[in-house]
């Protein structure tokens, strides 16, 4: 080993692997993505949502899912992405980067910013990325059902800023607001889209067609009939509270084959 080898194995045992940190095997893991400084980002867009910017949000989420592996779905809301992860899903499965923290959180973060920035070349938009673990299936439900309420809780903020002023709204609840723009603008809230007010889900569904190709070899033409293939659908899902067997066919069981 040269002087050089051995000066960059001395200074990577020393200090680089020492800030390393990895998640635990055989859990969910949830990676949270959210627009950096986005309060400056969307100043100018249309309120009280542009659905330019949440196709734009939600074609970021999808272009994660394909490239992130483990993904098991990925709920959009506001300025947020949440990847929920699993090492366990089938026999083959393998954490994503090993479950090296440092890695996963750069690498998300890149990819959805830069995938941002190719949808919206004339603005500069960047996300962070968090990672951490839920112990169980009914956890991973609650943490879903914790960020569809804030996207409510959101959607019903922004539709009343669009319309009041902060005085106007200091200390008002939730449905003092929605009484507001109702009695003042005629506004229902309820009716604003399912997206708006609860989020948007990315699923793995499957789809069935027939797929013809040509073989290289032959040349002649193949037809496979009822070929079977994996795609991310993006969803307006239901009130998770409402419907808990949604979530539960999309997030994997500890106990999968």
């Amino acid at each position: 080993m040269s002087d050089r080898d051995a000066l960059g194995a001395r200074l990577k045992e020393r200090y680089e692997h020492r800030a390393r940190q990895h998640l635990p095997r055989r859990t969910y893991t949830v990676l949270r993505l959210d627009g950096r400084a986005f309060h400056t980002y969307t100043r100018d867009l249309a309120r009280p949502y542009d659905a330019n910017l949440r196709n734009d949000l939600v074609a970021v989420a999808g272009f994660l899912c394909r490239e992130v592996s483990g993904v098991a779905l990925a709920f959009c809301q506001s300025d947020e992405v949440s990847l929920v992860l699993t090492d366990f899903a089938t026999p083959r499965t393998e954490a994503w980067f090993d479950g090296n923290v440092q890695k996963m959180v750069s690498v998300a973060a890149g990819l959805a910013s830069a995938q941002l920035q190719r949808r919206r070349p004339a603005q500069f938009g960047v996300f962070d990325c968090r990672a951490f673990t839920i112990p169980d299936r009914d956890e991973v439900e609650a943490y879903l059902t914790w960020r569809q309420r804030d996207a409510t809780r959101n959607s019903i903020s922004m539709a009343a800023q669009a319309r009041f002023s902060h005085a106007e709204l200091q200390g008002k609840t939730g449905d003092e607001m929605q009484e507001m723009l109702w009695r003042d603008h005629g506004i229902n809230w309820s009716a604003y889209p399912a997206w708006f007010r609860r989020g948007t889900v990315v699923a793995p569904r499957v789809e069935t067609s027939d797929v013809t190709w040509v073989d290289r070899r032959t040349g002649e033409t193949q037809v496979v009939e009822h070929a079977e293939r994996r795609v991310w659908q993006v969803e307006e899902p239901p009130v998770f509270t409402q419907d808990r067997a949604y979530l539960a066919a999309l997030l994997p069981r500890r106990d999968a084959p």
